[in-house]
């Protein structure tokens, strides 16, 4: 764990968009492949849109979602979410007056060609960005924060395994 703590916070520092490239990659599908499978993720994702304002994991933005089963865009998708995003994608899916939720504000989102129209009803950039947004000035102290724990856990360890030695020959 020290080990690789350690080397994720010296590539963070380092090379600051070649962790971000890495962060990218890692999380770019399965997130979304398992949205509908696993309702603890739902819930996350659900809550990283509402609250970075975004749609989707990648650069592609709220495209990504065509990579779900529910979601595709294909004329075989049975699903009533064909061509939709999730409603947590969406700038107004909250009734103010009710504080109800919209669940089919994202339909059919993907089937509209200007970005310039999808953008009036959803966010579209990918997640992804709108957290480096966020985060990317205090990735090295982060990074620092990283090692200063690693330091920690090695200091740790280290005091509380004492050497035992045994005598070579016993009288």
């Amino acid at each position: 764990m020290f080990i690789a703590e350690t080397i994720l916070s010296a590539i963070a520092i380092l090379f600051p968009n070649s962790f971000l490239n890495l962060v990218k990659e890692a999380f770019s599908n399965e997130p979304i492949i398992k949205y509908r499978d696993d309702s603890n993720l739902q819930n996350i994702i659900d809550l990283v849109q509402t609250e970075f304002q975004c749609c989707g994991v990648s650069d592609k933005g709220y495209k990504d979602w065509s990579k779900n089963i529910y979601f595709e865009c294909m004329d075989s998708n049975p699903s009533r979410e064909r061509c939709a995003v999730p409603y947590s994608c969406c700038r107004n899916s909250r009734n103010l007056d009710s504080g109800l939720i919209n669940n089919e504000c994202g339909f059919n989102m993907q089937n509209i060609s200007s970005v310039v129209e999808v953008n009036k009803d959803i966010f579209t950039r990918g997640c992804i960005e709108a957290i480096t947004e966020k985060i990317a000035p205090h990735i090295p102290i982060l990074a620092y924060v990283c090692i200063g724990i690693a330091i920690i856990q090695v200091s740790f360890e280290l005091s509380t395994t004492k050497c035992q030695t045994k005598p070579i020959f016993s009288l």
